[in-house]
């Protein structure tokens, strides 16, 4: 693996057992109080499902800022997906909003047209969907067509 990163301008350094490496450390410290953060400001407790989803949320978030030593001015979102990011479109939810979305299977019958359900992540598509975690199926869906509500 290495010589493959190696190509691409990628250096790995190791550290021995107990050896810290402070810049990983405060990376890592800057997201765990991020993600603390959402925490107490959410109404009600996340499950260790919903935690993962949190931390994926974060990392997502973080990566959409560019850096501060960057020479190029662009977030590692843009430098991968190549694209610009519309911050009004990409980031018009927050993780643990409740949210009505509408549902796929629609028909004639007086079922509800929509579910609820609580954002866990938004998406980088041009469609802007959000990924929502279903609260009367406990199953992970995406959408693109939703009301984010007051909580």
């Amino acid at each position: 693996m290495e010589p493959e990163l190696a190509a691409k301008g990628i250096r790995i350094e190791f550290a021995a057992p107990g050896q810290h490496v402070g810049a990983i450390e405060r990376q890592i410290r800057d997201m765990k109080n991020k993600c603390r953060a959402i925490i107490s400001s959410l109404p009600y407790a996340l499950s260790k499902m919903l935690i993962i989803w949190l931390v994926l949320f974060v990392v997502t978030r973080i990566n959409m800022l560019p850096r501060g030593t960057s020479t190029t001015r662009i977030s590692p979102t843009e430098a991968v997906q190549g694209r610009k990011l519309d911050y009004k479109h990409h980031i018009r939810v927050a993780f643990g909003d409740y949210a009505q979305f509408t549902d796929t299977d629609l028909d004639n019958t007086m079922s509800p047209r929509t579910r609820g359900g609580i954002v866990i992540a938004a998406l980088n598509t041009g469609n802007g969907s959000v990924r929502f975690y279903a609260l009367d199926t406990k199953k992970i869906v995406t959408r693109d067509k939703f009301t984010v509500l007051p909580t």
